[in-house]
């Protein structure tokens, strides 16, 4: 199993729809207008897993601050 640590992002609660979903995702211009799927905690956890990777690996550095981007 991968070791992964405790999820930090922000949890939303929106109406059980995919039209909800992609409405607020697009709302605030993080899709094109493309169905998504929605990131609930469960699908994260699997897509962490699947990589297997650990979490904390830093993955890449953002410019222009060169901050550290994790696997989760």
């Amino acid at each position: 199993m991968t070791q992964t640590k405790q999820l930090c992002s922000t949890a939303i609660t929106l109406p059980d729809s995919l039209e909800a979903v992609n409405d607020y995702f697009y709302s605030r211009g993080y899709t094109d207008g493309l169905p998504i799927v929605s990131p609930t905690k469960e699908r994260v956890e699997a897509m962490i897993e699947a990589a297997g990777r650990n979490g904390n690996e830093i993955i890449a550095k953002l410019p222009p601050t060169l901050g550290q981007a994790t696997v989760i």
